[in-house]
């Protein structure tokens, strides 16, 4: 599959906020790269769409995305105010990539945090995430077996399922229930991993329901738990092999 490369046609669009949220007003200074036009067929609109809503000025627009940590990217359509805020995972899309006419596309700065991994080291980095779904914009360098855990409370025992990349000598991605448990889904990824160079992917769960990508592409690895939890996942970690590993995990700047 082609994968359509976004070319920035301007470099910053910088905007100061206030924002009320109950308490005093919070300043927000924060830069957003134009990543298009919805016009422009060359610019996929693949990302998924978390809300759309009229909210009237650019800036409004740029505000609501600001105030959801999941917001990735926004569009606008500045002769009806539509506002649309997407995340950094991508979804299917029949006949072609999708857009919004007349829509400008602005990509949110986001900054990442690196961990350098020892063999055979389990790591829950972020605090717990909000509801039962969340998005993971990550890289990992790794000759093998890179694992991302989701827990319910953020230790070990929480584990409820081990997601791994590479597994088997760098040649498919599983997912189970636990270290020693039986494969639920298996999918044929040789080389998905380099021991020499970070490569960066998505993953989103939602309720039970997994997809997992390359950025900016769409899922290579899709499922969903037939007898889902009954307590809510609300801690990701990452967890290394036999070797070391390094991983980023890129994220809001605010």
């Amino acid at each position: 599959m082609k994968v359509l490369q976004v070319i920035l046609i301007a470099v910053i669009f910088c905007a100061e906020f206030s924002i009320s949220n109950g308490s005093a007003p919070v300043k927000y200074s924060s830069n957003f790269g134009v990543s298009g036009h919805g016009n422009d067929k060359t610019v996929p609109r693949a990302q998924r769409v978390i809300s759309s809503s009229v909210a009237g000025s650019e800036h409004r627009c740029a505000v609501k995305c600001l105030k959801n940590d999941r917001c990735w990217q926004f569009c606008h359509v500045a002769t009806s105010g539509l506002c649309v805020l997407q995340d950094a995972s991508l979804v299917q899309k029949s006949g072609g990539p999708s857009k919004v006419d007349n829509c400008t596309y602005f990509t949110r700065k986001v900054c990442n945090s690196t961990y350098q991994l020892k063999s055979r080291q389990k790591l829950f980095a972020f605090p717990a995430f909000n509801g039962n779904e969340f998005v993971l914009d990550f890289a990992v360098q790794a000759d093998q077996a890179a694992k991302i855990v989701l827990s319910t409370d953020g230790t070990g025992g929480g584990i409820k399922y081990h997601l791994v990349l590479g597994q088997t000598g760098n040649t498919r991605t599983t997912i189970r229930r636990c270290f020693s448990c039986y494969v639920l889904k298996l999918v044929s990824t040789p080389g998905v991993l380099s021991a020499h160079k970070m490569r960066r992917f998505w993953l989103r769960y939602d309720h039970g329901t997994f997809a997992l990508g390359k950025h900016q592409q769409a899922a290579f690895f899709e499922w969903t738990d037939p007898t889902p939890q009954d307590i809510p996942m609300r801690f990701f970690g990452f967890v290394s092999y036999n070797t070391p590993q390094i991983w980023a995990a890129y994220h809001t700047c605010n």
